[in-house]
C-alpha cells in the first residue's frame, strides 16, 4: 500500500516560503512527466495539503495585520480625540477662506518655502 502523506501543520517548523517551494517542485515535476503514475496521487495528497497550510498561514496573518491596523486606528482616534494644546499664536489659525470645499487647509502665499 502507499505510503501516507505527511501533513504539513504537524511539522510546526515548516515555514510558508518552504511549503510554496515544495508546491512548485512538485508542479514542475508533474508537468514534467516525471512523476510515476503510481506516485501521482501521493504527490497530489501533498500539494493539496501544502496548499491547505499556505492558506491558512495567509488567513492567520492577515488576521494578525488587520489587529494591528485596527490598533494604530483606535491609537490614532484616542489621539485625535484629546484636547491639543492651543497656541497663542493667531497667524497660524485657519480661516474660512483657508479651508478648501471638503474643510481641508489650502496652502496660502505665506506658507511656500520660496
Amino acid at each position: 500500500m502507499g505510503r501516507k502523506v505527511k501533513d504539513p501543520a504537524a511539522d510546526g517548523n515548516l515555514k510558508y516560503k518552504e511549503a510554496v517551494g515544495e508546491i512548485e517542485t512538485i508542479l514542475e515535476a508533474i508537468d514534467r512527466d516525471e512523476v510515476d503514475i503510481d506516485d501521482l496521487s501521493r504527490k497530489v495528497e501533498r500539494a493539496v495539503q501544502l496548499i491547505r497550510f499556505c492558506q491558512e498561514k495567509l488567513r492567520a496573518t492577515e488576521m494578525k495585520v488587520n489587529q494591528v491596523l485596527t490598533g494604530l486606528k483606535e491609537e490614532a482616534s484616542e489621539k485625535a480625540g484629546k484636547p491639543v494644546e492651543e497656541e497663542d499664536d493667531e497667524d497660524d489659525a485657519a480661516t474660512k477662506d483657508d479651508l478648501d470645499s471638503e474643510g481641508d487647509r489650502v496652502a496660502q502665499k505665506d506658507d511656500l518655502p520660496f
